[in-house]
Protein backbone atom coordinates (compact mmCIF):
# COMPACT_ATOMS: atom_id res chain seq x y z
CA UNK A 1 0.00 0.00 0.00
CA UNK A 2 0.98 3.74 -0.97
CA UNK A 3 0.81 5.85 1.87
CA UNK A 4 -2.01 8.68 1.21
CA UNK A 5 0.70 11.12 1.90
CA UNK A 6 2.86 9.76 -0.99
CA UNK A 7 -0.19 9.45 -2.93
CA UNK A 8 -1.10 12.91 -2.37
CA UNK A 9 2.77 14.17 -3.39
CA UNK A 10 1.98 12.01 -6.64
CA UNK A 11 -1.31 13.82 -7.38
CA UNK A 12 -0.17 17.28 -6.88
CA UNK A 13 2.27 16.21 -9.20
CA UNK A 14 0.58 15.22 -11.97
CA UNK A 15 -1.91 17.73 -11.65
CA UNK A 16 1.07 20.24 -11.93
CA UNK A 17 2.10 19.00 -15.17
CA UNK A 18 -1.72 18.36 -16.95
CA UNK A 19 -1.80 22.42 -15.63
CA UNK A 20 1.78 23.00 -17.39
CA UNK A 21 0.86 21.12 -20.27
CA UNK A 22 -2.86 22.48 -21.27
CA UNK A 23 -1.03 26.33 -20.69
CA UNK A 24 1.07 25.49 -22.84
CA UNK A 25 -1.52 24.02 -25.43
CA UNK A 26 -3.86 27.34 -24.89
CA UNK A 27 -0.54 30.02 -25.48
CA UNK A 28 0.41 28.02 -28.80
CA UNK A 29 -3.03 28.00 -29.75
CA UNK A 30 -3.43 32.05 -28.96
CA UNK A 31 -0.10 32.61 -30.77
CA UNK A 32 -1.47 30.41 -33.92
CA UNK A 33 -4.84 32.79 -33.85
CA UNK A 34 -3.07 35.79 -33.76
CA UNK A 35 -0.93 35.16 -36.43
CA UNK A 36 -3.42 33.88 -38.47
CA UNK A 37 -5.32 37.08 -38.17
CA UNK A 38 -2.15 39.23 -39.43
CA UNK A 39 -1.78 36.90 -42.22
CA UNK A 40 -5.84 37.31 -43.16
CA UNK A 41 -6.87 41.28 -43.12
CA UNK A 42 -10.06 41.96 -41.95
CA UNK A 43 -12.86 43.73 -43.71
CA UNK A 44 -10.79 47.11 -44.79
CA UNK A 45 -11.76 49.83 -47.46
CA UNK A 46 -9.55 48.89 -50.90
CA UNK A 47 -9.33 51.32 -54.16
CA UNK A 48 -8.53 50.31 -57.40
CA UNK A 49 -6.66 51.94 -59.95
CA UNK A 50 -6.59 50.29 -63.10
CA UNK A 51 -5.97 51.64 -66.70
CA UNK A 52 -7.23 49.84 -69.63
CA UNK A 53 -9.49 49.23 -72.50
CA UNK A 54 -13.03 51.08 -73.06
CA UNK A 55 -15.32 49.34 -75.84
CA UNK A 56 -17.74 51.87 -76.77
CA UNK A 57 -21.70 51.06 -76.20
CA UNK A 58 -23.46 52.54 -79.07
CA UNK A 59 -23.21 51.60 -82.82
CA UNK A 60 -20.55 50.73 -84.71
CA UNK A 61 -18.56 49.87 -81.27
CA UNK A 62 -14.87 51.25 -81.30
CA UNK A 63 -12.88 51.84 -78.03
CA UNK A 64 -10.01 54.17 -76.63
CA UNK A 65 -8.01 53.79 -73.66
CA UNK A 66 -9.47 53.88 -70.39
CA UNK A 67 -8.76 55.01 -66.62
CA UNK A 68 -11.09 53.15 -64.29
CA UNK A 69 -10.94 53.63 -60.42
CA UNK A 70 -13.19 51.06 -58.44
CA UNK A 71 -14.10 52.02 -54.28
CA UNK A 72 -15.24 49.26 -52.07
CA UNK A 73 -14.16 46.63 -49.33
CA UNK A 74 -11.21 44.44 -49.01
CA UNK A 75 -12.08 40.64 -49.02
CA UNK A 76 -12.52 40.21 -45.32
CA UNK A 77 -14.78 37.97 -43.37
CA UNK A 78 -17.58 39.19 -45.16
CA UNK A 79 -19.17 37.95 -48.92
CA UNK A 80 -19.97 40.73 -50.38
CA UNK A 81 -18.96 44.56 -50.59
CA UNK A 82 -20.27 48.08 -51.70
CA UNK A 83 -18.58 49.08 -55.14
CA UNK A 84 -18.42 52.59 -56.62
CA UNK A 85 -17.18 52.48 -60.15
CA UNK A 86 -15.51 55.27 -61.82
CA UNK A 87 -13.84 55.81 -65.06
CA UNK A 88 -13.04 57.98 -68.20
CA UNK A 89 -12.23 56.96 -71.55
CA UNK A 90 -11.25 58.79 -74.92
CA UNK A 91 -11.88 57.11 -78.54
CA UNK A 92 -10.37 59.10 -80.86
CA UNK A 93 -11.35 59.75 -84.75
CA UNK A 94 -14.94 59.06 -84.66
CA UNK A 95 -16.46 61.22 -86.97
CA UNK A 96 -18.51 60.78 -90.21
CA UNK A 97 -16.25 60.69 -93.64
CA UNK A 98 -18.61 61.25 -96.69
CA UNK A 99 -15.75 62.77 -98.89
CA UNK A 100 -12.00 63.33 -98.39
CA UNK A 101 -11.94 66.61 -96.24
CA UNK A 102 -13.64 65.85 -92.67
CA UNK A 103 -13.53 66.98 -88.75
CA UNK A 104 -11.29 64.61 -86.92
CA UNK A 105 -13.73 64.41 -83.92
CA UNK A 106 -13.06 62.77 -80.65
CA UNK A 107 -15.56 61.29 -78.15
CA UNK A 108 -15.03 61.36 -74.56
CA UNK A 109 -16.56 58.97 -71.95
CA UNK A 110 -17.56 59.44 -68.17
CA UNK A 111 -19.33 56.52 -65.93
CA UNK A 112 -20.29 56.42 -62.69
CA UNK A 113 -21.78 53.19 -61.41
CA UNK A 114 -22.81 52.18 -57.80
CA UNK A 115 -23.71 48.41 -56.75
CA UNK A 116 -22.61 45.39 -55.51
CA UNK A 117 -19.34 42.96 -55.68
CA UNK A 118 -19.75 39.51 -54.61
CA UNK A 119 -16.32 37.57 -53.26
CA UNK A 120 -16.80 34.04 -54.66
CA UNK A 121 -13.31 32.88 -54.22
CA UNK A 122 -10.99 33.83 -51.43
CA UNK A 123 -7.40 32.51 -50.64
CA UNK A 124 -4.60 34.15 -48.00
CA UNK A 125 -3.34 36.24 -51.29
CA UNK A 126 -5.80 35.94 -54.35
CA UNK A 127 -10.20 36.85 -53.94
CA UNK A 128 -12.48 37.27 -56.99
CA UNK A 129 -15.48 38.81 -57.24
CA UNK A 130 -18.46 39.16 -59.33
CA UNK A 131 -20.23 42.71 -59.66
CA UNK A 132 -23.47 44.06 -60.74
CA UNK A 133 -23.23 48.30 -60.80
CA UNK A 134 -26.62 50.58 -62.05
CA UNK A 135 -25.60 54.47 -63.55
CA UNK A 136 -25.07 56.93 -65.58
CA UNK A 137 -22.60 56.85 -69.18
CA UNK A 138 -21.53 60.18 -69.93
CA UNK A 139 -20.45 61.22 -73.12
CA UNK A 140 -19.35 64.13 -75.57
CA UNK A 141 -18.08 64.84 -79.10
CA UNK A 142 -15.10 67.39 -79.87
CA UNK A 143 -13.07 69.06 -82.44
CA UNK A 144 -10.02 67.09 -82.62
CA UNK A 145 -8.51 68.63 -85.50
CA UNK A 146 -9.30 68.94 -89.63
CA UNK A 147 -8.38 66.52 -93.09
CA UNK A 148 -8.66 68.82 -96.14
CA UNK A 149 -11.01 71.18 -96.18
CA UNK A 150 -14.03 70.47 -94.54
CA UNK A 151 -17.41 72.47 -95.37
CA UNK A 152 -18.78 74.35 -92.48
CA UNK A 153 -18.05 74.49 -88.84
CA UNK A 154 -18.22 71.66 -86.07
CA UNK A 155 -18.34 72.60 -82.72
CA UNK A 156 -18.23 70.57 -79.62
CA UNK A 157 -21.44 69.09 -77.98
CA UNK A 158 -22.76 68.99 -74.41
CA UNK A 159 -22.40 66.02 -71.62
CA UNK A 160 -25.44 63.91 -73.08
CA UNK A 161 -26.42 61.10 -70.15
CA UNK A 162 -26.81 57.48 -70.59
CA UNK A 163 -28.78 55.02 -68.10
CA UNK A 164 -26.07 51.80 -67.95
CA UNK A 165 -25.62 48.55 -66.27
CA UNK A 166 -22.44 46.85 -65.60
CA UNK A 167 -21.84 43.67 -64.69
CA UNK A 168 -17.95 42.61 -64.39
CA UNK A 169 -15.74 40.09 -62.64
CA UNK A 170 -12.58 40.91 -60.73
CA UNK A 171 -9.74 39.66 -59.17
CA UNK A 172 -7.47 41.26 -57.04
CA UNK A 173 -3.90 39.19 -55.87
CA UNK A 174 -1.78 40.76 -52.70
CA UNK A 175 1.66 41.26 -53.05
CA UNK A 176 2.19 43.45 -49.90
CA UNK A 177 0.53 44.46 -46.47
CA UNK A 178 -1.74 47.13 -48.16
CA UNK A 179 -0.89 46.74 -52.00
CA UNK A 180 -2.29 44.20 -54.27
CA UNK A 181 -2.29 43.44 -57.88
CA UNK A 182 -5.80 44.41 -59.58
CA UNK A 183 -8.32 43.24 -62.96
CA UNK A 184 -11.42 44.06 -63.62
CA UNK A 185 -13.37 43.10 -66.81
CA UNK A 186 -17.16 43.38 -67.86
CA UNK A 187 -20.01 44.49 -70.02
CA UNK A 188 -21.28 47.85 -70.37
CA UNK A 189 -25.01 48.25 -71.22
CA UNK A 190 -26.79 51.10 -72.59
CA UNK A 191 -30.30 50.87 -70.99
CA UNK A 192 -33.52 52.62 -71.15
CA UNK A 193 -33.61 53.55 -74.52
CA UNK A 194 -36.60 54.16 -77.29
CA UNK A 195 -36.61 50.62 -77.88
CA UNK A 196 -35.97 49.91 -74.35
CA UNK A 197 -32.20 48.62 -74.41
CA UNK A 198 -29.49 50.02 -76.10
CA UNK A 199 -26.07 48.50 -77.58
CA UNK A 200 -23.13 46.64 -75.25
CA UNK A 201 -19.83 47.78 -74.68
CA UNK A 202 -17.14 46.38 -71.97
CA UNK A 203 -14.81 47.74 -69.84
CA UNK A 204 -11.10 45.64 -69.18
CA UNK A 205 -8.46 47.03 -67.12
CA UNK A 206 -5.11 45.65 -65.30
CA UNK A 207 -3.33 48.04 -62.21
CA UNK A 208 -3.06 48.06 -58.26
CA UNK A 209 -5.04 48.39 -55.42
CA UNK A 210 -4.53 50.10 -51.85
CA UNK A 211 -6.05 48.82 -48.90
CA UNK A 212 -6.12 50.66 -45.82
Amino acid sequence: MIPLSTFLLRMRGSCRRALLIAGGALACALSAEAQSNSIIPRQRWTAEVTPGLLVQPVPGGGSGGALTITLGRAAGRGTWSPSLLLAAARVGDVGYRPTDNFFIIDRDWGITALGVDAFVARTEHLSVSLGAKGGVLWDRDRQAGVRGTPVGEFGSTNWEMKAGLIFDAAARYRVGKHLSLASRGGLVQHVFTDDLIGNSGGLVSLGLAFTW
